[in-house]
């Protein structure tokens, strides 16, 4: 059994059962006890406890959902990064990730497919916009709710835009069937890598296929840098035109022959969604990289044979023979000399052009004087109060990158800028952002020793005149603990530990006692009783009990589940003493679930006017009149079945259902094509 399952962390997180596992994590359903509510827990496994490369990461992403707050990204509430072990909680998403909804639906109505990169890139945009790169989209990473929508999990690989790179050899780098060219290359990559997977995610929903397999990593990867994808529309014909488009521009293995932002494929997705006959024409050779807006005026379809034809070498002309025969000169001579010309012009055009090439990027980089409203000239800042510098330089976004103690600048001036004063900067979202370090200053400052303090009082101790610089009340985190020594709602201990250095953003940990740990006592073996001798034995054992009759195919009167405090327990589990534990009782009536499905006109069959009946068991459903759809519901017992459809008495369709967990999943398995009876 997991170590875990049936603690509590940090005396608020009640561990109840483990939802998910991957490279570094294991993911629990938890029970929060201090808001009430369930909540999910992601554990770094203890086997990278002490690897400082996966620590790193674990922390990084904790660092790059903290700045985001969007309905399509899951949602960060707590962090813990203890000795012992380290997670991080998130709500809790009752779904199925996409992926597992792609391989069951294969591929799925491209409306469907829209809605769900629409959202996922209005979640990317938001991540983009405060300079976090996923690096790892893909359908495994997306939550997909009972109600359509879908959140955006797992940022455990993301890299603010300006941090370091890596490559192929990284183990972090993003799974390889939806990972883009430049980022298999290990090349500098941008928003446009995540705009690629999602891209290749749309690719996969629409066909039901990945654009590249193979047998290993390194092969897949290889052909994502190097093949040309099948086009989505020799795959699945019915998907529109326009939507094809929209993957292979997404796709395109020249990141700047991609879309430029989030915000530019999301309007081609939004036109596509109002007119499904809307195709694009991007340029007149293929997609163009400049900066103006879409034209919705027809689709070029070769457009890219064309780009291939305009790039091939011109064939060489055929070589003019020489003349050897030329009055007062030796035929030798007149052989070397003519053949030395063309060589000579060649060199010093090539020297001329190379000349210019030089000399104009010289001349742009050194002596650009901008290009009126559309650049600006940046600053000297060095010196400058940052905050100052922000409200002056509105035409240019000035991001911190580090703060360093310095004993020539004051608290919060600049020290460093990585764009050189004079160059000038594109006024845009993209090429605007100067990166500078700020001063934290010469002074030291200590933690306090909060030993023993109340946990008001510890608050107000931090918020004294000479902690401002380094405390803000938003990077307080409080914990509780049961402790025998301490009393109730005193500090047992700090992160960082009194009189430990403290620089500005940190995070301080208050850890306050809950008193000594009160009396437990066990839980006794109930499930599977009767309910009168599973009370007995719970209140033997100094707790209260409450009942609940549910639906069940068990017979009635036995208890089937026991829960206190909203977690299950079992037996040998430890409870407070004179805790309430709730226990389920079965009424022996078995539960009922509804299956629905939609059956199509069968637009094929011969007649003009037919029946439709779909049969389970004993049960039968008809139509008898013609419509597009027919929608048939039966309620059940059963938790998996298998109901037939007719037309008239041929057999049209078989559907089955499964039932889970209270979730009814319903599956066309065969459906019939009709011989119409025309003559060949």
């Amino acid at each position: 059994m997991d170590k875990f399952i049936g603690k509590r962390l940090d005396a608020r997180y009640e561990i109840r059962e483990i939802i998910g596992v991957g490279g570094m994590a294991v993911v629990y359903k938890a029970y929060d006890c201090i808001e009430d509510r369930v909540v999910a827990i992601k554990i770094l496994k203890e086997e990278f406890v002490r690897n400082s490369e996966f620590l790193n990461r674990f922390r990084n992403e904790s660092k790059a959902i903290a700045v985001l707050s969007h309905p399509n990204i899951v949602k960060v509430m707590d962090v813990s990064f203890g000795d012992n072990f380290q997670y991080i909680v998130m709500e809790y998403i009752d779904g199925i990730t996409l992926k597992e909804y792609i391989e069951r639906t294969g591929a799925m109505p491209w409306k469907n497919a829209l809605s769900f990169t629409t959202q996922t890139l209005h979640a990317l945009q938001h991540a983009h916009d405060r300079g976090i790169i996923h690096r790892d989209v893909k359908p495994q990473n997306i939550m997909l709710l009972r109600d359509g929508t879908i959140k955006v999990t797992d940022f455990g690989i993301a890299r603010f835009a300006r941090s370091e790179q890596k490559t192929l050899t990284d183990k972090a780098i993003g799974s390889v069937h939806y990972i883009s060219p430049e980022q298999a290359r290990g090349d500098a990559i941008d928003e446009k890598a995540d705009l690629y997977s999602v891209g290749v995610m749309l690719y996969e929903m629409l066909t039901g296929k990945l654009p590249f397999d193979g047998e290993s990593a390194v092969a897949v990867a290889l052909m994502h840098m190097q093949n040309e994808v099948r086009p989505p529309r020799e795959i699945v014909p019915s998907i529109p035109v326009g939507l094809e488009q929209i993957v292979l521009r997404a796709m395109q293995k020249n990141p700047s022959r991609r879309y430029h932002s989030d915000a530019e494929m999301l309007r081609d997705l939004e036109q596509v969604k109002r007119d499904p006959a809307t195709t694009f024409r991007y340029d007149e050779t293929g997609y163009s990289v400049d900066q103006s807006p879409t034209k919705y005026i027809g689709y070029v379809g070769n457009a890219a044979r064309a780009e291939q034809a305009a790039d091939q070498p011109a064939k060489p002309e055929p070589e003019k023979p020489h003349s050897y025969e030329v009055i007062g000169k030796s035929s030798e001579d007149t052989e070397r000399k003519s053949s030395l010309l063309p060589v000579l012009a060649a060199v010093a055009a090539v020297m001329l052009v190379a000349l210019l090439v030089f000399g104009g990027w010289f001349l742009t980089s050194y002596f650009d004087t901008g290009d009126g409203n559309k650049s600006v000239k940046c600053p000297n800042l060095i010196g400058e109060d940052y905050e100052e510098a922000v409200k002056k330089n509105t035409s240019i976004q000035i991001v911190i990158s580090e703060w360093r103690r310095s004993e020539d600048y004051a608290y919060g001036q600049i020290l460093e800028q990585d764009i050189q004063e004079g160059k000038y900067l594109k006024v845009d979202d993209e090429h605007n952002v100067v990166t500078v370090v700020v001063s934290s200053g010469k002074e030291v400052i200590l933690m306090p020793d909060l030993l023993g303090y109340t946990l008001d009082d510890a608050k107000a101790k931090l918020k004294e005149k000479q902690y401002e610089k380094v405390y803000k009340e938003e990077n307080l985190k409080v914990t509780q603990e049961y402790h025998n020594a301490i009393a109730a709602g005193q500090i047992i201990r700090t992160e960082p530990a009194g009189n430990a250095e403290l620089n500005p953003g940190m995070t301080i940990t208050l850890v306050v006692s809950q008193g000594p740990e009160p009396n437990m006592v066990t839980m006794p073996n109930i499930v599977g009783k009767s309910q009168s001798a599973a009370e007995k034995l719970i209140e033997k054992a100094g707790l209260r009990v409450q009942a609940v009759e549910v639906d069940s195919t068990v017979a009635k009167g036995i208890v089937l589940t026991a829960r206190c405090n909203g977690a299950s327990v079992k037996e040998g589990d430890k409870l407070v003493y004179g805790s309430t534990v709730e226990i389920t009782v079965s009424n022996g009536v078995p539960p009922r679930y509804t299956v629905s499905f939609e059956v199509k006109h069968p637009t094929d069959y011969p007649e003009e006017f037919h029946a439709l009946r779909a049969v389970f068991k004993d049960k039968e459903k008809s139509f008898d009149k013609k419509a597009e759809a027919y929608q048939f519901s039966f309620e059940v017992t059963d938790t998996a079945g298998t109901i037939k459809v007719y037309v008239n008495d041929d057999e049209y369709e078989t559907w089955s259902f499964t039932v889970k967990d209270g979730s009814v999943s319903v599956n066309r398995v065969s459906h019939v094509t009709f011989d119409t009876g025309d003559p060949e």
